[in-house]
């Protein structure tokens, strides 16, 4: 299979995800999370970050599998119970967000998204996909690590999309 290259720019998900925790230890009802509770505690409450770049973070968020969203709702996509946040958290901006794109291929970037959910460690992940679909040799590692994100219900919709392009275009060069 093709390997695609995509530029995006790296948000630091250790930071990310202890925001995330902060504002699910605040609520109630901890799948049940909007952005504006959100806003409200990481913007106005806690004074951790500004309202323009609260939009930004919830975005990346969303686009590195650290939350997704149902509805008006975000839901957790990892699990808080492991992230140690201090109460007296703080970190800059550009922690947070990096300003110089990574260049990572589809399989680096799904690896990344079953990290992220929390489900298994990077290590466990590739001991995993070593171990899925064994009978069949000849198989693309991005298509084992496919059917084992599948098996762990995790939604990668957006690069199924790219890799299904970037089959079409190999096998229209042949």
């Amino acid at each position: 299979m093709v390997k695609s290259i995509k530029k995006y720019y790296h948000m630091d998900k250790g930071i990310a995800r202890k925001l995330i925790t902060l504002t699910a230890m605040e609520k109630k009802e901890r799948n049940a999370l909007k952005q504006d509770d959100f806003k409200n505690i990481l913007v106005f409450k806690r004074k951790i970050m500004k309202e323009d770049d609260l939009e930004k973070f919830i975005h990346e968020s969303i686009a590195e599998g650290l939350l997704s969203k149902a509805g008006e709702k975000l839901q957790i996509n990892f699990n808080t119970s492991g992230v140690e946040v201090t109460l007296d958290m703080s970190f800059e901006m550009k922690e947070l967000f990096q300003d110089k794109p990574v260049d990572l291929s589809i399989t680096d970037r799904m690896l990344d998204l079953v990290v992220s959910s929390g489900t298994l460690t990077k290590r466990e992940t590739l001991e995993r996909m070593k171990k899925q679909l064994p009978g069949l040799i000849y198989i693309d590692n991005t298509v084992r690590l496919g059917t084992l994100m599948n098996d762990l219900f995790i939604n990668f919709d957006e690069l199924k999309k790219e890799m299904s392009k970037d089959l079409m275009g190999f096998i229209s060069h042949y």
